[in-house]
């Protein structure tokens, strides 16, 4: 006895559910694999079956608050939710690189000073970094004579 495939149908995307732990990516992978398999699928039923497939989150609402409507629109809006995703959650090594080099962030480093008790400050333009403990700090206005 040969082994015959079974042929997939829309229930088949009814079982098609997001993983807690799932990403956006896989899961749309995995329904545009399974939905490509059935033929003539009408694409209601397709759209339907994908936004009940999805997670409780932020791209699910954001579906149903831009009143998405149809299976191409709503891969559309996963290919740029994915995309502003992986943009907004790049891996802090490269983050450190790519802030530094960035003409708006500046290198806080070499403006910390230790205070008498230990603790570090941050050196402001004006005052006295290494005053004695107990004594006020210099401000800018106090050298001037009104």
């Amino acid at each position: 006895m040969a082994y015959k495939e079974e042929k997939k149908t829309s229930m088949h995307l009814g079982r098609i559910q997001q993983g807690k732990d799932e990403s956006l990516r896989s899961n749309v992978r995995r329904f545009s694999l399974v939905s490509g398999q059935i033929p003539d699928l009408p694409d209601g039923v397709a759209f339907d079956n994908f936004l009940r497939g999805l997670k409780k989150g932020s791209f699910k609402f954001d579906l149903v608050r831009k009143s998405v409507r149809t299976m191409a629109d709503a891969l559309d809006e996963a290919e740029s939710f994915i995309h502003a995703t992986d943009i907004c959650s790049v891996p802090k090594e490269s983050k450190g690189t790519e802030t530094a080099d960035h003409p708006k962030c500046k290198d806080k480093t070499d403006k910390k000073t230790k205070r008498p008790n230990g603790t570090w400050s941050m050196e402001k333009k004006g005052y006295q970094a290494n005053s004695s403990q107990g004594q006020k700090r210099g401000r800018p206005y106090d050298k001037e004579k009104f």
